[in-house]
């Protein structure tokens, strides 16, 4: 469930603006060969409110946090990436 007016936005890949932008570039994930997923670490996260009208209304929010990265090969047991 995604609003239609969705953006999203990469620290590291940048602004995706539209909700079906953001749909075609997930996609292709079912296609990769492992299992990949990610742990936040709980102490880590912090959300900020972005406001507009001068902080008279809610636009949004920023999480920031830390993960831990992990993959999965078909019938290889799982490594832990750190990013």
């Amino acid at each position: 469930m995604t609003a239609k007016d969705f953006e999203f936005y990469h620290d590291e890949q940048g602004i995706t603006e539209t909700k079906q932008d953001f749909i075609e570039s997930t996609a292709s994930i079912e296609d990769l060969q492992f299992k990949t997923w990610r742990i936040l670490k709980k102490e880590s996260m912090e959300v900020f409110p972005v406001y507009t009208d001068n902080k008279q209304k809610l636009y949004g929010a920023i999480q920031n946090g830390i993960h831990d990265f992990y993959q999965q090969e078909k019938g290889v047991s799982f490594k832990k990436h750190l990013f």
